[in-house]
């Protein structure tokens, strides 16, 4: 899993991952989920955080939540972020891959296709095995992977221009179906400093098959995959598949 430097993922958190954005805003999604399963005043890791967009908002809305992220630079912002909303939330340096060092929880959160940049099932399975081990029992783990489908549907070959408050960037994306790799190039300008910035991210698209076969040797257990932000069950037309897991509860002897 690389670690970039700059912004690009929360670019992505802004809805820049797919040309089409229909769905719900993941905050609410969470928060139906949450409900779904009937977890009241949970306490959360939101992983793979970035700037802490996502843990900053379930915080404003009376969520006990803390975020990790690998990138020290992203980390940096967070906490910059959290500071000037008054905000208590703890930010921990921490890799999908080696996840450990941190309280436990009853909800871990790992969105916008965060596990898609582990680009192999070895690393998938490590990520789960950690996370499990972050899980109080009955806890639920929440994350989301984007599918061969979307890529096909609308990453062969897609480029866009955007700007933001203080940024402008290009994204070229493009997917490689012979080793199911999706390829995006981003190139950034900042206002208010010279040159530009370049960054190639590289996300591993697997199949349903694949992630139900890491989860089912993993310690947790499958309760849902939900098509894209909704109820319904997850199919092969899916563009984005939202898996929601179990760590077993204690049973009584």
């Amino acid at each position: 899993m690389e670690t970039y430097r700059i912004i690009t993922l929360d670019f992505l958190t802004l809805g820049h991952h797919s040309p089409i954005t229909n769905h719900h805003s993941p905050p609410t999604y969470v928060e139906k989920i949450l409900r779904k399963f009937d977890l009241r005043d949970p306490k959360i890791l939101d992983l793979a955080c970035g700037t802490g967009t996502l843990t900053l908002e379930l915080t404003a809305r009376g969520y006990k939540a803390s975020g990790a992220d690998s990138a020290p630079e992203m980390l940096r912002i967070a906490r910059k972020k959290a500071e000037s909303c008054s905000s208590s939330v703890t930010f921990f340096e921490m890799d999908l891959r080696t996840v450990q060092g941190v309280p436990t929880y009853d909800v871990v959160l790992c969105l916008y296709d965060s596990i898609n940049y582990l680009l192999s099932l070895r690393d998938v399975a490590s990520a789960l095995a950690g996370i499990s081990d972050l899980l109080l029992p009955g806890g639920l783990f929440i994350f989301d992977v984007c599918t061969e489908n979307n890529s096909l549907k609308y990453f062969r070959d897609f480029t866009e221009c955007e700007h933001g408050d203080g940024f402008s960037y290009t994204r070229h994306s493009f997917y490689r179906p012979r080793d199911r790799m999706q390829i995006n190039e981003f190139e950034i300008r900042f206002d208010d400093r010279p040159g530009r910035w370049n960054e190639t991210h590289r996300q591993k698209i697997y199949s349903s098959n694949e992630i139900l076969s890491v989860i089912e040797a993993s310690p947790l257990e499958m309760l849902r995959m939900y098509d894209d932000s909704s109820f319904r069950p997850a199919t092969d037309n899916s563009d984005r598949i939202h898996f929601v897991l179990r760590k077993p509860p204690l049973t009584s002897s």
